[in-house]
C-alpha cells in the first residue's frame, strides 16, 4: 500500500484544499492511505471520513513557534515513510528537502496556495525592512527547492507570470468549489442577509466589511438588512472591531477566535442573499481568484464584490455579482442593484467545479 502525506502548517487537518480536495481525491486511489498532518479542527465529526483517510492533528497555535510544526512533521515523516508528500506552506520545504536528500526513492511535490516573496512586500505587516528580508528569504528557499521537487503545483494561473517556476515540473490546481452539502435556494423572509467569511483578515477585507456594515447602517434604506461575520480573525484589533460592531449593529458573529469547519462556512453562505467579497486593492490578491468566489460561482450564491476588472470578466456573464468601491459607493445606486439583480439566470457556472481539476492531479500522481 502507497502512503502519500499532505502536510500544512496553522491549516486545520480538514482545511478545504487539503482535506477536501487533496485528500478526498487521492482517497479514490486503489491501495493508498492518505495522512493529513495540519493543526486540530474544532469538529472533525461533521465529515464522513474515508476509511483510508487519517487525520493527524497537532496542537499548536500562531504564538508557537513554526519549527516546532516543523519537527512533528520531520518526525512523522520518519515513522510513516511514505512513498508521496505534499506539503501546503511554505515553512515546510526545508523539512522536505532535507528528507528526500535522505530518503531519495519518496517523490515530493510543493503546492503553492500564496505567492508568499509578493505578499511579504505587498501586505501591510511588517516593517520595509522585515519585508524586504522576508520576502528574499522566501524566494530563495522557493528556488533553493525546486531541484529537488518532483512536481509543483499552483492554486493561481497568475504565479506562472509572477513567479520563476521550472514550468515542465509545474501544473495549475485551481481552488475550485468540491460538492460536501446539497444546494440550497429558497429564503422566505422580510431582510436581505448578506454574510462576510473565511479568514478574517485586512488583507481579505476584514475593515472593508465594517465599514460597509457603517455605511449601510447609516442610511435611509428601502431593504431590510442583516449582517452574518463567519471564520477566523487573527489580528486582535480586527477582533476587537468585529466585537465592538456586534454591539452596535444586527451582526451574527460565529467563530472569529476559533476555527469554524469549512462545512459550517458553506452553509452559512447558502443560507445568505449575498456574500461580501471585500478584498481591498492589493498586488498580492488582485490577480487572484478569491475561493469565495468559486464557491459562490458553483453554489448559485449572489455576491457583493469589490472593483476588479479581472474578477469582472469571470463574474458578469453569470451576473453573479454587482460590483462597487467598499471605501467608496453610492447607497441609492447599490439597493437599486440589489433590488433588481437577476443573479445565475443560465445556471451556476460548472466550470468552478473541482472535478476540472482533479484529473490533471491524478496525472502527477498515481
Amino acid at each position: 500500500m502507497q502512503k502519500i502525506i499532505l502536510a500544512s502548517v496553522l491549516k486545520p487537518v480538514d482545511d478545504t484544499r487539503v482535506y477536501e480536495k487533496f485528500g478526498k481525491s487521492l482517497a479514490k486511489l486503489d491501495n493508498t492511505e492518505i495522512i493529513i498532518f495540519g493543526t486540530k479542527s474544532n469538529d472533525t465529526s461533521l465529515y464522513y471520513l474515508e476509511k483510508n483517510i487519517q487525520f493527524e492533528p497537532y496542537d499548536i497555535n500562531e504564538k508557537s513557534s513554526r519549527r516546532s510544526a516543523g519537527r512533528l512533521f520531520y518526525a512523522l515523516l520518519k515513522k510513516v515513510k511514505p512513498q508521496h508528500i505534499i506539503i501546503h506552506t511554505i515553512e515546510l520545504l526545508p523539512y522536505l528537502i532535507w528528507y528526500k536528500i535522505n530518503h531519495r526513492p519518496v517523490r515530493i511535490y510543493y503546492d503553492i496556495l500564496e505567492n508568499y516573496p509578493l505578499n511579504f512586500k505587498a501586505q501591510s505587516y511588517y516593517s520595509s525592512f522585515t519585508k524586504h528580508l522576508l520576502s528574499i528569504g522566501a524566494a530563495i528557499i522557493e528556488q533553493l527547492s525546486y531541484p529537488f521537487l518532483d512536481h509543483i503545483m499552483v492554486a493561481e494561473k497568475t504565479y506562472l507570470k509572477e513567479k520563476f517556476l521550472p514550468m515542465a515540473k509545474t501544473e495549475v490546481l485551481e481552488n475550485k468549489y468540491v460538492s460536501i452539502v446539497e444546494s440550497k435556494s429558497d429564503k422566505n423572509r422580510n431582510y436581505k442577509l448578506i454574510t462576510y467569511c473565511g479568514t478574517l483578515t485586512k488583507a481579505f477585507g476584514a475593515l472593508e466589511f465594517l465599514k460597509f456594515i457603517d455605511a449601510i447602517s447609516s442610511c435611509k434604506n428601502r431593504l431590510k438588512y442583516k449582517f452574518r461575520i463567519i471564520g477566523k480573525a487573527y489580528e486582535s484589533d480586527v477582533i476587537q472591531q468585529i466585537y465592538n460592531h456586534a454591539k452596535i449593529y444586527d451582526i451574527e458573529i460565529i467563530g472569529i477566535t476559533e476555527f469554524v469547519p469549512h462545512l459550517k462556512i458553506i452553509e452559512a453562505m447558502q443560507d445568505s442573499d449575498f456574500v461580501a467579497l471585500p478584498y481591498p486593492t492589493n498586488p498580492s490578491t488582485q490577480n487572484c481568484i478569491p475561493t469565495k468566489m468559486c464557491e459562490c460561482m458553483a453554489l448559485g450564491i449572489p455576491m457583493i464584490i469589490q472593483e476588479n476588472s479581472f474578477w469582472k470578466s469571470i463574474v458578469t456573464p453569470y451576473q453573479a455579482g454587482i460590483f462597487l468601491d467598499f471605501n467608496s459607493f453610492n447607497y441609492t445606486e447599490l439597493e437599486d442593484k440589489i433590488i433588481h439583480l437577476n443573479p445565475y439566470p443560465n445556471g451556476y457556472n460548472k466550470n468552478a467545479l473541482w472535478k476540472t481539476e482533479e484529473h490533471k492531479l491524478f496525472k502527477i500522481i498515481k
